[in-house]
């Protein structure tokens, strides 16, 4: 939920950055954001070698609205 909770936060995250602020490794965070993309809770944007993380808000906010902050300024 750690990786949710963050992107709730932003509009978009590169991996290096997702990575440092939760103090995984790139191979943890692979694992995890791959289980949360099959999932439809986040989605990857590729660019080049990098990938950037944003979260499916309608979908979290369907299976698990208390991800998200209250008056956090985005409708979806």
């Amino acid at each position: 939920m750690a990786i949710v909770r963050l992107l709730a936060q932003r509009d978009e995250v590169g991996c290096g950055e997702l990575a440092g602020s939760l103090g995984l490794t790139r191979p943890t965070l692979s694992y995890h954001t791959r289980i949360l993309e099959e999932s439809g809770l986040i989605r990857v944007r590729k660019e080049g070698p990098f990938r950037f993380y944003s979260l499916d808000r309608e979908t979290v906010e369907r299976l698990a609205p208390a991800a998200l902050p209250r008056g956090s300024g985005h409708d979806g």
